[in-house]
């Protein structure tokens, strides 16, 4: 339509408008970040700030697509979060308890449990160290600790830690860098590995 006729139009739209007749409904097009157009419809009405009401709920409306697609996932997150944490409270209760039935049921049969000193325990021989008193964690206390899920079944746990062990040599006492493996088996999170590496004390503060 030439400039001409298309103001001509307007204008008569907008005469409409002071009638009490609505103008006509547009439509503005843009391209977003990712190149893809986006329409926003604008109804025009008579009363101030209404075409901007229009416009606001049109443009919100996708963000609230967003959020219902992906809330089912976010609590499934949620949820094994939960679960993952209660789990490894119970873990660490019966690893300085030397609770032998607890560590049983928590800890997985294909378990590999690898020390900051470079031994490395299966299920059996881990949980003889502890119930025999030859290895006994007076502390284990995480600095930090986050869960991470790359496949079904699968939960990476990994942070930093506060242990310190009474063994045949005396005690140690350790920051721990560490990553280990969740499994889950039959509907039940199991621990499956653990690899940790000890950090370098800190620094006192003025020392060069």
């Amino acid at each position: 339509m030439p400039a001409d006729a298309g103001e001509k139009t307007r204008r008569a739209a907008v005469a409409g408008s002071s009638r009490g007749a609505p103008l006509p409904p547009s439509r503005s097009r843009r391209l977003n970040a990712a190149g893809v157009c986006e329409h926003t419809l604008i109804v025009w009405t008579n009363q101030p700030g209404k075409g901007n009401l229009h416009t606001m709920r049109s443009l919100l409306l996708p963000v609230a697509v967003f959020c219902l697609a992906f809330a089912p996932a976010i609590r499934a997150d949620d949820a094994r979060n939960v679960a993952l944490a209660a789990a490894d409270a119970e873990r660490v209760a019966a690893t300085k308890s030397a609770d032998r039935e607890k560590l049983t049921a928590l800890l997985s049969d294909d378990l590999r449990y690898a020390h900051s000193s470079g031994t490395v325990d299966t299920k059996q021989s881990y949980i003889e160290s502890l119930t025999s008193g030859r290895t006994k964690y007076l502390t284990l206390d995480y600095e930090e600790r986050a869960f991470t899920f790359p496949a079904p079944g699968i939960a990476l746990m990994t942070g930093r830690a506060h242990v310190k062990v009474a063994n045949a040599t005396g005690e140690v006492d350790m920051q721990l860098s560490f990553l280990s493996v969740w499994r889950e088996e039959n509907g039940k999170w199991r621990f499956l590995a653990w690899q940790s590496c000890k950090l370098p004390a800190p620094v006192p503060a003025g020392a060069k």
